[in-house]
């Protein structure tokens, strides 16, 4: 008798398994649809309705981290860069592939170089290079944000007033 029990419930938890990963893997497939309609409406420039696509399919799954990280870029292209670093980190949270996670970093560092945050551009570029060590563009960018961020350390630093001899 017990293990009739034991096989009704083993039998039970696997058929609830297995629906539970058809509507993740449904859900996974409306967010990419609706990732791919706010793409549409992107190139027509209508801006404000691939926003909600995309904003739809950032809560249909969190598995699709084409839809923040495309949303990211079009808040980079209007010049929203809070909203667009968000997005992008979103993304490089959700990414499961070194390469979806390179371009997810490498762009927070471009944020933080054009918000002027040259140290934060420095962590966000080696992050990029950690999964992709080869990016050239990447490793420019990490020098130039290094540069910047020693020119402005050089800048703050208090000015020391000459003196004269002491007495």
């Amino acid at each position: 008798m017990r293990n009739i029990v034991f096989i009704l419930f083993f039998i039970g938890f696997v058929s609830f398994a297995q629906e539970e990963e058809k509507a993740r893997e449904q859900a996974l497939d409306e967010s990419k649809n609706l990732t791919w309609e706010a793409n549409k409406e992107l190139s027509e420039d209508n801006f404000v309705e691939a926003e909600v696509d995309y904003r739809k399919a950032i809560a249909k799954s969190e598995e699709n981290s084409a839809a923040p990280y495309n949303l990211a870029n079009a808040y980079y292209a209007k010049e929203t860069y809070s909203e667009a670093f968000g997005r992008y980190k979103q993304a490089g949270e959700l990414a499961t592939d070194k390469a979806d996670k390179h371009r997810a970093y490498h762009n927070m560092g471009n944020v933080f170089m054009k918000r002027k945050d040259y140290q934060k551009a420095v962590e966000a570029y080696k992050e990029a290079l950690r999964n992709d060590p080869k990016d050239e563009e990447t490793r420019y960018n990490l020098a130039l944000a290094k540069k910047n961020a020693r020119k402005r350390t050089r800048a703050e630093r208090p000015k020391r007033r000459q003196q004269g001899p002491r007495r």
